[in-house]
């Protein structure tokens, strides 16, 4: 018989032993570097806003303060939170897999994460606030497909946290998680089941959410308020984004997609930015293996950077038309029949892709992808139901 808690045990071990061999890798570039200096300055009684100056909420920079502030102020202490967050994150999709996907499907997803290690580096090796963020989105994914309109407000005050902390590390992932989750909560009809939901009883669930996202973010706005930098804080993390982030940093996602340019991804000027660092960094450098073998590494990457971007916008219309059929079908939602959980899943992928705008590069893109890889197999189950779980074909 299979075991699920037995499973999530491995797949813990798993992160830790894979995150232990990258451990001691080469520093991540220069927003690894940021992160560690503004911890450091923390710790030494600087302020976040005034002694540092960032786009992000400071959640993920206090986080790795504290760490840092018991651990001591080592480059371990730093990737020792990132295991830590990395296997939070395949924790978490791992337990929303067993609603959407079933309990086999659910294990070999979770194993299929641990390459995004190698995938998404400096990534979930190094501690960023992007990961540390998609961890609380990850979470928030987690209680939400478990959520059913009427049920118990522990989910829901579970996923609002996850969703606060999302908010405190990256705001724009924070943002459109609680903007998806107040949504479907305050109009559940028809996405998550027929039955009527009394107005009172929305309420009490979007308190209910509101209520744990204000745990992680009121604690952080007191604070930066109680040192005068309330006002600092709105214009760095919700007014100069667009002002000044928008115009000098974006990066179109559309570029992958024209494959009739074949060819310009690698070894054209700006374009590395869509590429893994680790396959940019061994190919530029010419220590590939193979002699004279750099036009076939060449083409492999492009072709797998071309089709992990193509793959986003077919995966997101595959989740619409299946959404659509389902709800044409009658099944609305009703117990056991995987409609809820996956509308759920379709809407929090849908907002964490958007957090990867406007600077689509790989990083960004690959960051938030261990979503869309469970909304694209969630799909491929509601067509080819795991045996056993026929009830989650639409």
């Amino acid at each position: 018989m299979f075991r699920p808690r037995v499973a999530a045990c491995v797949l813990a071990a798993l992160c830790m032993l894979v995150s232990a061999g990258l451990a001691g890798d080469r520093l991540g570039g220069s927003d690894e570097g940021a992160m560690l200096t503004a911890a450091s300055r923390i710790l030494d009684g600087g302020v976040f806003y005034r002694d540092v100056d960032a786009y992000p909420f400071p959640g993920s920079h206090y986080a790795l303060a504290a760490a840092m502030g018991v651990f001591g102020e080592h480059l371990a202490v730093a990737r020792g939170l990132a295991a830590v967050v990395f296997t939070g994150i395949v924790l978490s999709l791992y337990a929303a897999a067993l609603t959407v996907l079933g309990p086999v499907r659910a294990a070999l997803f979770g194993l299929s994460l641990l390459s995004f290690k190698v995938l998404a580096w400096p990534g979930f090796t190094g501690f960023y606030y992007w990961d540390f963020a998609f961890l609380g989105a990850c979470a928030a994914t987690v209680f939400l497909v478990r959520h059913r309109p009427g049920g118990s407000l522990r989910n829901l005050v579970l996923a609002g946290i996850g969703a606060g902390i999302a908010l405190t590390g990256k705001q724009s992932l924070g943002l459109y998680v609680g903007a998806a989750a107040g949504l479907l909560l305050a109009f559940p009809r028809p996405w998550l089941g027929p039955e009527r939901t009394p107005p009172a009883a929305r309420l009490r669930e979007i308190a209910a959410f509101g209520l744990g996202a204000a745990v992680p973010v009121v604690p952080l706005v007191a604070y930066v308020a109680a040192h005068g930098l309330l006002g600092d804080m709105v214009e760095s993390g919700l007014v100069r984004p667009f002002t000044d982030y928008l115009g000098s940093s974006g990066i179109p996602f559309s570029v992958p997609l024209r494959w009739w340019e074949w060819g310009s991804l690698v070894g054209a000027p700006g374009r590395f930015v869509y590429l893994p660092e680790p396959f940019w960094n061994l190919l530029y450098r010419e220590v590939l293996p193979g002699r004279d073998g750099s036009g076939a590494y060449a083409f492999a990457g492009e072709f797998f950077v071309r089709a992990l971007y193509t793959s986003l916008p077919l995966i997101g219309i595959a989740a619409c038309a299946l959404v659509v059929r389902a709800l044409r079908g009658g099944s609305g939602g009703r117990s056991g029949d995987g409609q809820s959980g996956y509308v759920v899943l379709a809407a929090l992928t849908l907002a964490a892709t958007l957090s990867a705008f406007p600077r689509a590069d790989f990083a960004h893109v690959i960051g938030i992808y261990p979503l869309v890889l469970l909304l694209g197999m969630a799909s491929v189950s509601r067509l080819v139901p795991e045996r056993g779980q026929g009830g989650l074909v639409a």
